[in-house]
């Protein structure tokens, strides 16, 4: 198995001669048939796919997230990988790791886009009042679980004041509490409408031990 991996790693550092998704894609399925973990080989595997796409500088940000297709179409992303195993299926799973791509790629930028409308949707009703929501809100787009320390420290604002802004938005209903966590119960509050936007099918089921 060590030798496998030494192979594996060789072939991922060699100067490149197929394009990047697919040398990933083979990399992806190299990794889990050398299967060198007793358990979680699945998980390390998907994870390899965004790395190996960061560390070539094909994504500025995390923002690709394959795994959520290969969720999806849990029975098939197996079935791909176990035929190029036993029969040679080669050309087909090179198919459907670059539709997993083009899906989630597309899938991306609608809720980046579903992103930004919200939020100047949130700047637009509150460009009349003289406040510093609108910068709370932004924090929420960069964050969308706040405390009223970080909004504290983030606006150079007072405990109170932190607070006070932190309950203007709870009751235009863009905050909710989350609760209180911790040995001095802090309180989190998130913003529903922005993690909505992560939180449909599209995002994978817990995953079992691989």
């Amino acid at each position: 198995m060590i030798e496998n991996l030494d192979d594996w790693e060789t072939w991922h550092a060699r100067p490149p001669r197929l394009p990047l998704l697919i040398r990933i894609a083979l990399l992806h399925y190299q990794f889990l048939t050398i299967h060198p973990f007793r358990d979680g080989n699945g998980r390390v595997g998907r994870m390899l796919i965004q790395l190996l796409l960061e560390e070539e500088r094909a994504l500025s940000a995390p923002l690709l997230y394959v795994s959520a297709y290969f969720a999806a179409n849990r029975t098939e992303y197996y079935d791909r990988l176990q035929n190029v195993r036993e029969k040679g299926e080669i050309q087909e799973w090179l198919q459907f790791f670059l539709t997993a791509v083009h899906v989630q790629a597309e899938d991306g930028l609608a809720r980046a886009l579903h992103l930004l409308e919200l939020r100047e949707k949130y700047r637009a009703d509150l460009s009349g009042v003289r406040s510093r929501a609108p910068e709370v809100v932004d924090m929420l787009f960069e964050n969308p679980v706040v405390t009223a320390a970080q909004v504290q420290l983030q606006l150079n604002v007072s405990n109170q004041g932190a607070l006070n802004l932190l309950r203007s938005l709870e009751r235009r209903h863009w905050l909710s509490t989350l609760g209180s966590f911790g040995r001095g119960g802090t309180k989190f509050w998130y913003a529903p409408q922005v993690l909505q936007l992560f939180d449909d099918e599209s995002r994978p089921a817990p995953e079992e031990s691989e």
